[in-house]
């Protein structure tokens, strides 16, 4: 669907726009009642790569500033290095799968994770719009503790990556049979003698992840690892913060540093109390972190 005169003033206007506080009205008030006017507009990020948009609220910061999670972006493009191997568990529609690809190069390769079949279809086109199909295996699969398959909610008038695995005792919750494996079963599968970054955004679903993934996370190279924090479905499932936190620590993770604005901050005892973005790593890696602390 091409952009209207409209669209593409508004845009200009909102790019523009030198306040945070503000631009969700602002892109309403370009957009009119029905965001679902995106559906189909393909947008260059300001980083250069493209994607294809559906209308959802979530991507309006991709549409108004060319940007999608900004400050967390520049922390991973800092700790991912050309020729690394990468994991991206929770794909989502590819935003940091192409830009991981992007950084790493043709000498690295990055293997992202979607159970979501039509989520999973977004990240695909993401990745052929950009030409990333060579340095990117997407697997339509989710990772958890153990193989099989497990459910995932989504919830009407949210964003799929939304998904959660649990119903957050929401009468609405619509629930999806997704496929699941364990990490350290694909590393086997698919001989990976090294990663050195995960992100893992999963919705409350991390520790599951962390737990088949120990023959991996406890060698003494194993990834520096990229996580969230969303205390409300941790506590839905009876988990909290330290839960994850301690999921890592006894497979060897020393360092942990939470986002605050732009830059990292090291993780203070008993201050994992919040929802948030978290880096975790092993002294092999520390360097990495260095200069972002």
């Amino acid at each position: 669907m091409p952009e209207t005169f409209r669209m593409c003033a508004g845009r200009a206007l909102l790019c523009c726009w030198p306040f945070a506080r503000g631009r969700t009205r602002l892109t309403r008030l370009v957009l009119g009642a029905d965001a679902g006017v995106l559906r189909g507009i393909e947008v260059r990020s300001r980083t250069g790569l493209v994607f294809r948009l559906r209308g959802d609220p979530m991507e309006w910061p991709l549409y108004t500033t060319g940007l999608y999670e900004a400050a967390l972006t520049r922390i991973y493009r800092r700790l991912i290095r050309p020729g690394d191997t990468v994991l991206d568990v929770g794909a989502n529609i590819g935003w940091y799968a192409v830009h991981f690809a992007a950084w790493t190069g043709e000498t690295g390769h990055v293997h992202a994770f979607e159970p979501l079949p039509e989520t999973c279809e977004r990240a695909e086109d993401t990745v052929r719009l950009n030409g990333m199909e060579s340095i990117i295996s997407l697997n339509n699969v989710g990772l958890g503790c153990e193989s099989g398959s497990f459910t995932l909610y989504l919830f009407p008038g949210r964003s799929d990556g939304h998904a959660t695995a649990t119903s957050l005792q929401r009468s609405d919750a619509v629930p999806h049979t997704c496929r699941i494996i364990t990490l350290d079963e694909y590393i086997a599968k698919n001989g990976l003698t090294k990663v050195d970054f995960m992100k893992c955004d999963v919705e409350g679903h991390e520790r599951d992840v962390f737990l088949g993934g120990s023959d991996l996370l406890s060698r003494e190279d194993a990834p520096i690892v990229g996580f969230e924090i969303q205390l409300k479905c941790l506590q839905d499932r009876g988990l909290t913060p330290n839960d994850v936190v301690n999921s890592l620590k006894c497979l060897g993770y020393t360092d942990f540093c939470y986002r605050k604005a732009g830059n990292l901050t090291r993780l203070a005892p008993g201050l994992l109390k919040k929802s948030g973005d978290y880096i975790a790593c092993k002294p092999l890696r520390r360097e990495r972190l260095h200069d972002l602390i």
